[in-house]
């Protein structure tokens, strides 16, 4: 039995994983960067910058519906995670929702390539959710082991609530689309 439905799946995942490997990473980078953009309203501009990448990614989630949304996806998400390598430390919170958006986007993707049936209309969704806010839990429990870092249950909220807005506005957009009748 393979592991993956699709080479489309299988590339999503690893989309996936090289995003969380970039949360990951900014725990780390964000440091040196931060007295070179300390800066409020450098980090406002920026903070912009990212808000609309990741609308952007989610419009194309919940509306677009053709093979190259995904390539348009990975593109505004890389920008997205890139961008809050400037911000990681100075607007946190503020970055865990760009950052958790565009996770959620891709492993609710990857999980709507595996099952491509009707009836995981809310599993698909709520497995998303909760293994983007899952992965929320991890990067902020490593947070111990880091120096100037500490754990932030405020953090998991953030980033818990990313992830229903970014899937969220998929389930919202196809159930109004069956509703009125224009079917995918």
């Amino acid at each position: 039995m393979n592991l993956f439905s699709s080479k489309r799946e299988k590339r999503l995942w690893l989309y996936a994983l090289i995003c969380w490997i970039m949360i990951l990473s900014l725990l780390f980078l964000g440091q040196p960067l931060l007295k070179l953009f300390s800066d409020q309203n450098i980090q406002a501009g920026i903070f912009i910058v990212g808000m609309i990448l990741v609308t952007l990614a989610t419009l194309i989630h919940a509306f677009q519906r053709n093979s190259q949304k995904v390539s348009l996806i990975l593109w505004l998400s890389f920008l997205a995670i890139c961008s809050m390598f400037l911000l990681r430390l100075g607007l946190e919170e503020r970055s865990h929702l760009i950052e958790y958006s565009i996770l959620s986007i891709l492993i609710h993707e990857a999980l709507l390539e595996k099952q491509k049936k009707e009836d995981s209309r809310w599993t698909t969704p709520l497995i998303a959710i909760g293994l983007t806010s899952t992965l929320g839990v991890i990067d902020e429990s490593l947070q111990l082991l880091v120096p100037h870092r500490f754990f932030d249950i405020n953090d998991i909220i953030f980033n818990s609530f990313a992830a229903i807005f970014a899937v969220g506005s998929r389930v919202i957009t196809d159930f109004i689309r069956q509703k009125i009748g224009n079917p995918k």
